[in-house]
């Protein structure tokens, strides 16, 4: 069984030189470019930490480089609306949205597990498993 893979997982992998094998959903080249382009990724400079924010046109190419391997499983128009609704009845609100459909991409895949750096928010919205992207792609899991 595949390991889904969120945003942070994807950027983990850029900052490692990665291409992981792995399942995720369009939407999380939106986020991953706009996450390079936008906020920034931390990094450390002479012993700093600091947020590194590249070019769009870098972000297209490291989108289209860290993603070569990976398989995407959309939600439907339909899913989705189911989605909305039982994150409504769940009091699911703002930017956490996008992470409880990474969720229902990730079941929906029947995927064994979600790899992500944001396990307080995930814990609440899924039973499946949830590991750390370093151990993932320690355990071999990457091309």
């Amino acid at each position: 069984m595949s390991v889904y893979l969120d945003t942070s997982a994807m950027i983990r992998a850029r900052k490692l030189n990665l291409q992981p094998e792995g399942v995720t959903r369009s939407h999380t080249l939106a986020e991953f470019y706009s996450t390079l382009t936008g906020t920034g990724v931390l990094t450390m400079v002479e012993g700093q930490e600091k947020k590194e924010k590249i070019s769009p046109k870098r972000a297209a190419a490291a989108a289209r480089e860290t993603f070569a391997k990976i398989q995407f499983k959309d939600l439907t128009h339909q899913e989705v609306s189911d989605a909305l609704e039982r994150a409504a009845a769940e009091n699911v609100q703002g930017r956490n949205i996008h992470d409880w459909l990474h969720c229902a991409a990730a079941e929906k895949a029947k995927c064994a597990a979600i790899a992500t750096l944001n396990f307080s928010d995930f814990s609440v919205m899924t039973n499946l498993p949830l590991v750390n992207p370093a151990k993932q792609f320690s355990a071999g899991r990457v091309a």
